[in-house]
């Protein structure tokens, strides 16, 4: 199997939401995306992008113009 095939599989699925087992034939068996997608979802990983989103983000970033600052909410 391929990986473009099981890419596509497991875009598939974040794009219909549906379960693993109703990704279609031509992507190969369910379980092959799911288990290339699994390891991609550890707890770890899920926890930057949602503090990000919350804006709890502890990393400083530089604005537009380039100045170092705190990202995240204003106080």
């Amino acid at each position: 199997m391929d990986d473009r095939r099981i890419l596509n599989g497991i875009v598939w699925w974040l794009r219909t939401g549906t379960a693993w087992r109703d990704v279609p034939e031509r992507y190969g068996p369910w379980t092959t995306p799911h288990t290339r997608f699994r390891p991609t979802t550890s707890t770890s990983t899920r926890s930057a992008p949602a503090s990000a989103a919350s804006g709890q983000e502890r990393h400083s970033r530089a604005d537009a113009h380039g100045r170092a600052g705190r990202s995240g909410r204003s106080r």
